[in-house]
């Protein structure tokens, strides 16, 4: 049937499913989504066979055959070939440890020079007043004079002769040569130029021998401080100490 215009200003129009809703209304009418979920990994199952240790023996099958017993009976022999035995630290190294020690102790336990007492630094009072003199020089042998005029003029050096005894020391004794020129060399006595060929005749007579050793005795010159290290020396030889 037709319908007129008038009929179809009347005819209300057609609504939309959702017409008419709200916003918060169309979110609750969605359906949710559920959220993605990860898959978890899982660890792979592995089988793994127990290692034996090398020093544990394999038991023998009991439900195995003669053949095979005596298979496992060759394994186990070569298994206990195979292993080194452990030794205990063989007692050389001790040994040696202590037989230094020993040598050590040794040489630590021998016995050192006695320390030297106090020697005064002045000059006594029955001495009076010192001197100084010269000597005589003959040939080179300025170096030799020198050193002698240096320790004769030395309170302590004096000192330490005053206390050597003669009668104690061997022949040709440098030390008493020393002493006995020392002492003349400071009082008026003329023999002190004789006292000094004494003293030089004795250094030639056992200066190879001596320690420490002077072997130069002809008419050359030398070093005045080897001479000084030699005189020096043989007086704390004497004497035994340092």
């Amino acid at each position: 049937m037709a319908v007129t215009r008038s009929q179809t200003r009347k005819l209300p129009a057609k609504k939309t499913p959702n017409e008419g809703q709200t916003r918060p209304e169309l979110q609750a009418r969605k359906p949710k989504q559920s959220p993605l979920k990860t898959p978890i990994a899982r660890p792979l199952q592995t089988t793994t066979t127990p290692t034996m240790p090398s020093n544990v023996l394999p038991k023998p099958d009991i439900a195995a055959g003669p053949q095979q017993v005596s298979r496992q009976a060759e394994k186990t022999t070569r298994i206990t070939e195979k292993a080194a035995p452990v030794r205990p630290e063989s007692s050389g190294k001790k040994r040696a440890a202590t037989d230094s020690d020993k040598s050590g102790n040794r040489v630590a336990k021998k016995s050192p020079r006695t320390a030297a007492p106090y020697i005064s630094g002045t000059w006594p009072s029955s001495l009076g007043d010192p001197r100084r003199r010269g000597l005589q020089n003959p040939a080179n042998w300025c170096y030799r004079r020198s050193v002698l005029q240096s320790l004769f003029s030395t309170p302590q050096f004096f000192n330490v002769l005053a206390n050597h005894e003669p009668g104690t020391c061997p022949r040709n004794c440098v030390t008493c040569g020393l002493r006995t020129a020392l002492r003349t060399y400071h009082s008026n006595s003329p023999q002190l130029g004789g006292h000094i060929r004494q003293l030089d005749e004795r250094i030639h007579a056992t200066g190879r021998k001596s320690d420490p050793r002077w072997t130069a005795n002809g008419h050359t010159q030398e070093d005045a401080h080897d001479f000084l290290t030699y005189l020096l020396g043989t007086v704390e030889g004497v004497r035994g100490t340092t």
